[in-house]
């Protein structure tokens, strides 16, 4: 994944993290973003996973998002496939978030239609 990408989305949602974790769990090429829900690294009442967070992301006002196609390296604006949490099940590792990252929605590689709520999906807002 794009190491831009990552201390992007670091620093607008987890920036409180431990800088090591970061370095090892995060940055490492073989690691993801959203390790940092996975390893509890930070409060579950700061984001929503399986279920919930597709509720979330399906309500949340997605104009002007992009979404970043992971093993793709390749960030494209929203369109209509990438609209609902149930079209995103087609790819294999997803992020969407509008250019103020304000909020992220990551569908991981890990998660499935027959397998919500084993690591993701994933919706967390920045705060403030």
């Amino acid at each position: 994944m794009n190491l831009e990408f990552k201390k992007r989305w670091i620093e607008n949602f987890a920036n409180d993290v431990e800088k090591d974790f970061i370095v090892n769990n995060v940055y490492d090429d073989c690691s993801f973003v959203w390790h940092i829900f996975s390893f509890d690294k930070i409060s579950k009442s700061r984001y929503f996973s399986g279920i919930d967070a597709m509720k979330k992301y399906d309500q949340v006002n997605k104009k002007n998002a992009l979404v970043y196609l992971y093993f793709d390296e390749k960030e494209v604006p929203i369109n209509n496939k990438f609209l609902s949490a149930n079209q995103l099940f087609k790819y294999y590792e997803v992020y969407v978030y509008p250019q103020d990252y304000s909020w992220c929605y990551i569908k991981t590689h890990e998660c499935d239609k027959d397998n919500i709520d084993y690591l993701g999906p994933y919706f967390i807002e920045r705060t403030m």
